[in-house]
């Protein structure tokens, strides 16, 4: 049987070619009446737009590159699924690439942009310095931050203030009688990590207490280490820095330490898709909703490059983790 084409959906729906083309391709306003006839005939004859002759026409690849740096991570890969069903809906693929937090990798995987099409770039990167980004960058790549920022860069970004979240979570933790507030900090110098700690210090600050500081590098297996070392210190809370970390910590207890398990109170993080969370304490952050305006933000701009440039700045919440989901 013979597929329909854009010629079918047309006539269908008593408009132009040319109409239906800007419907599928958001490339013009098209009134809502008409655009639900296109959408209905489009419906109906199982039209499937030919995405090679589009790319043709527009030279266009209609692939997007994401380099993340933990695919593993489940933060990340809530990510990728939002981004993903987002980017198809215009009939984008998304290409992952992984860089272990490694700036070497990183900066391999951006030498491949000058030398492949994508039409777009989407970054969490591990630099911290704006100009070595920049730098590596090839001209006129449309580019959109997720997750970290860069001080002094001025490009388009989408990110997660967890600062009130993890300030708000220690002084709670002092009100409960913890004086030994411990905490599992991330890889140095992402913004992330700086932002997060700094909370963390303000807070011991104002509660005039001693920080008990542990280093890791987000990635899995470095926080188990840093726990136990903690709970030598006497920690009797912990506050752990991103999701990965947090599960790692907290089924290293179970596996090696149970015994502590009610001697401890741990505060940590979870994506906002997650059921729930095995953290006493769960500061939850939108990394679906990031995703979405990520993947809007790459659609605008490879299709109106001129597009101001835009920093959308998301907010964590702070829910109970085992306890349930009521917010505290």
């Amino acid at each position: 049987m013979k597929s329909a084409s854009i010629n079918d959906v047309a006539r269908l729906a008593g408009v132009s070619t040319a109409t239906v083309s800007h419907v599928i391709n958001k490339t013009r306003i098209v009134s809502k009446e008409t655009t639900e006839k296109v959408e209905a005939a489009i419906r109906q004859l199982n039209y499937r737009p030919n995405t090679m002759a589009r790319n043709l026409r527009t030279g266009r690849t209609g692939e997007i590159l994401f380099i993340v740096p933990d695919i593993g991570s489940v933060f990340f890969t809530s990510i990728i699924e939002a981004l993903e069903n987002t980017l198809s809906e215009q009939d984008y693929q998304l290409v992952l690439a992984n860089t272990h937090e490694s700036w070497e990798r990183e900066k391999e995987y951006l030498r491949l942009l000058n030398r492949s099409n994508f039409d777009g770039l989407i970054l969490a990167t591990t630099q911290t310095e704006a100009d070595v980004l920049t730098a590596c960058l090839p001209a006129d790549m449309p580019t959109v931050l997720v997750d970290r920022k860069l001080a002094g860069l001025n490009m388009n970004c989408v990110w997660v203030t967890s600062y009130r979240a993890v300030y708000d979570s220690v002084l709670d933790l002092a009100k409960q009688g913890h004086q030994k507030i411990g905490y599992i900090a991330g890889v140095a110098g992402v913004s992330t990590s700086q932002e997060r700690l700094q909370a963390y210090q303000d807070a011991m600050a104002k509660l005039q207490l001693e920080p008990y500081i542990e280093r890791g590098n987000s990635l899995p297996s470095s926080s188990p280490a840093c726990f136990s070392r903690l709970i030598k210190r006497g920690c009797t809370a912990i506050v752990i820095s991103n999701e990965t970390m947090t599960d790692d910590a907290l089924i290293y207890m179970y596996s090696q330490q149970p015994e502590i398990r009610r001697q401890v109170t741990v505060c940590g993080y979870r994506h906002d898709n997650a059921r729930y969370s095995l953290a006493d304490y769960a500061i939850i952050q939108p990394s679906g909703r990031m995703g979405v305006i990520a993947g809007e933000r790459i659609l605008e701009l490879i299709s109106s490059p001129e597009t101001e440039t835009k920093e959308v700045r998301l907010k964590a919440r702070r829910d109970k983790g085992r306890a349930g989901a009521r917010h505290y």
